[in-house]
């Protein structure tokens, strides 16, 4: 779950979004089939992670 989250991280939609208006946050949760209940995995806000520069999208 968190890779994934981190995944969305390096795509362009995601990178042009936090450019220009600090949003959104990328969420990652687990739901659990005894109890029902969603447990946060992983929260990124903009601006709280860094991305390898191979995976940033300089013309944005």
């Amino acid at each position: 779950m968190r890779e994934q989250a981190e995944k969305l991280c390096k795509t362009s939609i995601i990178q042009k979004a936090w450019k220009n208006r600090q949003g959104p946050e990328i969420h990652g949760w687990v739901y659990g089939l005894k109890d029902g209940k969603l447990k946060e995995v992983i929260n990124i806000k903009p601006g709280e992670t860094v991305i390898d520069p191979v995976y940033v999208y300089d013309n944005i």
